[in-house]
């Protein structure tokens, strides 16, 4: 179990998780995903203000770790990591470069590429949020044209 507490809000992380068994085979057989050593619950409790409504989320797990080199805390600690590359490259791209409303398909996958340098060399510049460093981009385009160089 974990706890955290982040601007306010509180979000509690629970995980059972149980050798895989005779379900690993199975899951095998039926499904394709194979190596699968453990199942678990993962259960999120999170309050978003103090005195607001719990809400609570349950989610199933499958992990090709073996119980003997991954213990449940590692293992939601991994679990939480996931969540990093939605928060830092998805959701960034989602929200400043309002890519989801954006309809160029076919030229999708070298946009989402330029999208993708432009962020990575925000980040190396040392601007924590992305419209930041796309503001001082725009404000400064020969200081940020070295950038490229």
């Amino acid at each position: 179990m974990t706890c955290e507490k982040s601007r306010g809000r509180i979000e509690i992380r629970e995980l059972w998780v149980v050798p895989s068994g005779e379900l690993g085979p199975y899951l095998s057989a039926v499904w394709g995903w194979h190596d699968v050593q453990q199942i678990g619950r993962v259960r999120r409790r999170r309050q978003l203000r103090r005195g607001a409504e719990w809400t609570e989320e349950w989610a199933t797990i499958a992990t090709s770790l073996a119980p003997t080199t991954t213990t449940p805390r590692e293992l939601l600690a991994l679990l939480r990591r996931h969540w990093v590359i939605e928060n830092r490259v998805h959701r960034v791209r989602d929200v400043s470069f309002d890519e989801d409303r954006l309809h160029g398909r076919q030229r999708a996958a070298i946009l989402a590429a330029v999208r993708n340098i432009a962020i990575s060399i925000f980040r190396w510049r040392g601007f924590r949020y992305v419209p930041d460093g796309w503001r001082f981009a725009s404000a400064n385009l020969h200081q940020s044209l070295c950038w490229l160089l």
